[in-house]
């Protein structure tokens, strides 16, 4: 959980001025801690991979360039990572609450990956037309979709979304 964390710090933006920003490097601490069996980072590295997003849930601009992203091993790491727990740890804090107050939440990243296949990705040409880098898919977005609604469910994800609402 260390080096997901420390990972998602980066990405994030919360280390401050000497924070790794690369999205490449980051990609490579989040492969580190998922090759150490953290399903957190198999989960970030799988969505990275999927859609270039550096942090699962807010990111500070730190995007894997697409060249570099793989939808198909993105989405072969969120069901690697999705087998031992259906969500990952996603730290909050509020400073605008009464009382500071900070929780680890557990997301679905399957909420990011169903509308991906209800509406394809496109890329644009050089010439300004579009191309599909995925097409919509109604097969694979009904088994997202039913992955994340089991997850939403899930006692893990209702009690801290509850535990941490401000």
């Amino acid at each position: 959980m260390g080096d997901y964390l420390f990972a998602l710090a980066n990405a994030e933006g919360w280390i401050g001025e000497h924070r790794i920003s690369d999205p490449v490097a980051i990609r490579d601490l989040y492969q580190k801690a998922a090759d150490n069996g953290s399903s957190d980072a198999m989960i970030a590295l799988g969505l990275m991979l999927f859609d270039g997003r550096g942090a699962p849930q807010y990111t500070k601009g730190v995007y894997l360039p697409r060249e570099q992203q793989d939808m198909k091993r993105g989405l072969e790491w969120l069901e690697r990572g999705m087998k031992s727990r259906c969500s990952y740890a996603q730290p909050l804090y509020n400073a605008m609450a009464s009382v500071n107050k900070q929780c680890l939440v557990f997301r679905s990243p399957a909420r990011w990956v169903w509308p991906a296949f209800r509406d394809g990705r496109t890329r644009r040409n050089l010439d300004g037309s579009f191309t599909y880098v995925l097409k919509p898919d109604a097969e694979r977005e009904r088994y997202w979709r039913e992955k994340n609604a089991a997850c939403e469910a899930s006692a893990e994800v209702r009690t801290t979304a509850k535990d941490c609402s401000y």
